[in-house]
């Protein structure tokens, strides 16, 4: 199949756009598609940074460049990361925070363009299970000032060192709770299992002994 543009070249990537519930497909040879979107010709672009940014500007502008009559957008900037219009074109991606407040209704426009509304309105999950995920308190080895992690999204026991606490238990808790207040959320599960078993053998040892 050629080149949908050229109508030289062989095509080797299908480009789709849904715009207004209207599917539209190019078939695109690799000089095309590094010409007129934002993948380049041997396909190791095809990020979901750049595949935004291709979607966006198939929307908001050209390769990038606002049109003449979007002129006031080019001039929009983050007051605090600096990121500008043209960059968030570019980029497909915010550069903080921040620029939500900036660009966040351009992504409102782009919305209503491909599925007609802003709001999701399809299904929703409806599952009856409930997962408790508790607060974690903490006492750090050092320090012992307390701290608090909120919203952890892993259903952690407390890392508070407890009297009687072998010296490798008191070191693992003080390893938990850098890696909870760090978001380490992989290496505090497997902290946490590393706790249980040894609390499960000194349980077992202290039984023998009785």
């Amino acid at each position: 199949m050629l080149c949908s543009i050229c109508h030289k070249n062989e095509a080797v990537i299908c480009y789709t756009e849904i715009i207004n519930g209207i599917k539209k497909e190019q078939y695109l040879c690799p000089e095309c598609a590094a010409k007129y979107t934002a993948f380049d010709g041997d396909g190791s672009g095809l990020t979901p940074g750049n595949l935004l940014a291709s979607l966006l500007t198939s929307v908001l502008g050209q390769t990038g460049i606002a049109k003449e009559d979007d002129a006031k957008k080019t001039n929009l900037v983050c007051h605090k990361c600096g990121m500008t219009y043209n960059e968030f074109l570019k980029y497909g991606k915010f550069g903080c925070p921040e620029c939500v407040h900036t660009f966040g209704f351009l992504l409102d426009d782009y919305l209503k363009k491909i599925q007609g509304s802003c709001e999701h309105c399809g299904k929703k999950y409806e599952g009856k299970e409930t997962v408790a995920i508790p607060d974690i308190s903490f006492v750090t080895e050092l320090s012992g000032k307390e701290e608090k992690g909120e919203h952890a999204p892993l259903p952690l026991p407390a890392a508070r060192i407890q009297e009687g606490d072998s010296h490798e238990i008191v070191e693992l808790k003080g390893r938990l709770a850098k890696a909870i207040k760090d978001e380490e959320y992989e290496e505090a599960a497997r902290l946490r299992d590393e706790i249980r078993r040894l609390h499960s053998e000194e349980v077992c040892k202290d039984e023998k002994m009785v």
